[in-house]
Parts: C-alpha cells; sequence; structure tokens
C-alpha cells in the first residue's frame, strides 16, 4: 500500500490539521477529565500527571508534524526539478501542506503553553 503522504492525495494535504484537531481535542480532553474525576493533583514520576499527558501528546504531535514536512519538502523540491512540460499540482499541494505544517506546530505549541504555566483545575 502507498503511502497517502507521498503521493497528491487529500489527506496529504489535510494532514496537518488533522494531528493539531487530534492534539486540540486530547489535551482539553485529559484536563476535563482530570478535572472532573479528581485526577489533577496525581503525580507520575514526581510530575504533575495532567501536564504529562499533555507533554506527551505534544511531543508526539510535534513530531508527527515534522515527519509530515520533511515528507512535503522532499515531495516539493522533487517536483520543482522536474521539467515544465510536466504541470501537476503537486508542487502546490507539497508547498501548502508543508506551510501548514508550519502553522499547525505553531498552534499545538499555543494549545500547550498554558498547561505549562496554569494549574489545570484552577477555581
Amino acid at each position: 500500500m502507498r503511502n497517502p503522504l507521498k503521493s497528491d492525495h487529500l489527506l496529504s494535504m489535510v494532514s496537518a490539521a488533522i494531528i493539531w484537531i487530534i492534539h486540540f481535542l486530547l489535551s482539553y480532553g485529559i484536563v476535563s477529565l482530570a478535572c472532573a474525576y479528581g485526577y489533577a493533583r496525581s503525580r507520575l514520576l514526581g510530575l504533575n500527571s495532567v501536564m504529562l499527558g499533555i507533554g506527551f501528546t505534544t511531543v508526539v504531535a510535534l513530531i508527527l508534524l515534522i515527519y509530515t514536512a520533511a515528507i512535503n519538502y522532499r515531495k516539493w523540491r522533487h517536483e520543482l526539478n522536474l521539467s515544465a512540460s510536466d504541470i501537476s499540482p503537486s508542487p502546490f499541494i507539497a508547498l501548502n501542506s508543508m506551510l501548514l505544517c508550519g502553522l499547525s506546530i505553531i498552534a499545538v505549541l499555543w494549545v500547550a503553553l498554558p498547561s505549562l504555566m496554569l494549574p489545570p483545575c484552577a477555581t
């Protein structure tokens, strides 16, 4: 099976936004469940479990976004080296996907920032 990120597939163009949305939902889900069920003060390995959970999801999301950006960068550079007679939407899709990865990296960090600065269940 071909990797859809390496082709002109719609998933290639929206994968960064999907990663950000999943990170957003997981981050707020972790905080909501921890506050609702009283796990906000629990500690794991000496760290707050909510911060640890959000930190883990942030690292995974950043790794996936960097991987997606690298694939799209290679695809963009490869398509630019082709002759002008082979006109295709591939460079456009790859460049937009790469730029969306950059925007999604900023959004993931922006979502994770409050968990580092504020207590999870401030009253």
